[in-house]
């Protein structure tokens, strides 16, 4: 599993270097065209027959998620035509809250299948495992206090072990609350969080929210008539970090050396995008682009200044 904005460079196929571990221009290319064709595909992706979103909140909700939820819920269905769910979650005992969460976490994954997209949400408080028979991150019905009550608390990381773990479908998590980024996932998922490791957040506040970041720019992208990869949609909530009281966080599972397309996001409408034959027809291109459009701006430190032709060999 890596921590990281893209992929780490183990993702990739092993190459050939120097005594002194350098590569040549043709690897670094190489290296750097697969890492944006995997991490940020800005031209194509791969479109879902179905996407399933499960938003959660507690329905003790002392933080106010429910009118965050109701925002995103709105976006997903009314922009996206996602199919959406919203669920509160009981603060039972903390057996039954996690038959509960399973339950719930099968019946999304009903009918489902590897052309398929889950989205699930949690809004709330969370904290690390206070006891070695916890999963690494805790769902609680209260703020930190209450860590060490077990009426209150949910154990995500056991419920989505036999659940959204083993989906033959993508899985994309959008966890606003503490200690976001400790939700293990396996490869082929994705999580966005609101903190990383250890790391607390607020919650909603009155002026901005994690949550609130992510539905503007969900808004702002179909109108543009764009789509967003998971990783771009990462990006873009970085550009709110001042307004952020903690710096949101990007997990990917990877398996070995076999690189994976980042999960997009895009409306379920025909008439957002034109079939372009690419690799099986899987792969669909925005209107108005060519694979030609897509551009990056690099800039290079060249050991040996003398060689003046090696940049001119990079931009070709």
């Amino acid at each position: 599993m890596a921590f990281s904005n893209t992929r780490p460079l183990s993702a990739f196929p092993a190459r050939a270097t120097s005594a002194q571990n350098q590569v040549t221009v043709d690897e670094f290319k190489n290296i750097f065209t697969t890492a944006c064709d995997y991490a940020l595909p800005s031209s194509r992706y791969k479109k879902y027959k179905r996407v399933k979103v499960l938003l959660t909140y507690w329905t003790e909700d002392d933080l106010g998620f429910k009118n965050e939820v109701a925002r995103l819920r709105d976006t997903f269905e009314r922009r996206y035509r996602y199919d959406c769910t919203i669920e509160q979650i009981p603060a039972k005992g903390l057996e039954e809250a996690l038959t509960w969460m399973m339950r719930k976490l099968l019946e999304f994954m009903e009918d489902t299948d590897s052309n398929n997209l889950l989205i699930f949400y949690y809004g709330g408080h969370a904290c690390s495992a206070r006891t070695p028979d916890e999963g690494p991150c805790v769902f609680l019905s209260g703020g930190r206090g209450q860590c060490f009550v077990r009426e209150a608390k949910l154990d995500f990381t056991a419920a989505k072990k036999p659940t959204l773990d083993t989906a033959s479908a993508d899985v994309l998590y959008l966890l606003d609350c503490c200690h976001a980024s400790k939700a293990a996932i396996k490869p082929g998922k994705e999580l966005i969080a609101a903190a990383g490791v250890e790391t607390t957040t607020t919650g909603p506040r009155p002026s901005y929210s994690f949550t609130a970041a992510i539905v503007q720019e969900l808004n702002q992208a179909v109108s543009a008539k764009n789509f967003l990869a998971a990783a771009q949609l990462y990006f873009k909530l970085l550009v709110h970090k001042p307004q952020l009281d903690v710096t949101p966080a990007h997990v990917e599972a990877i398996t070995g050396q076999q690189p994976r397309t980042s999960i997009f996001l895009a409306p379920l409408r025909n008439d957002f995008i034109v079939p372009y034959p690419l690799t099986g027809g899987d792969n669909l291109l925005l209107p108005g682009r060519k694979p030609s459009d897509i551009r990056a701006t690099l800039f290079v430190r060249v050991r040996n200044e003398g060689h003046h032709h090696t940049l001119e060999h990079m931009r070709d």
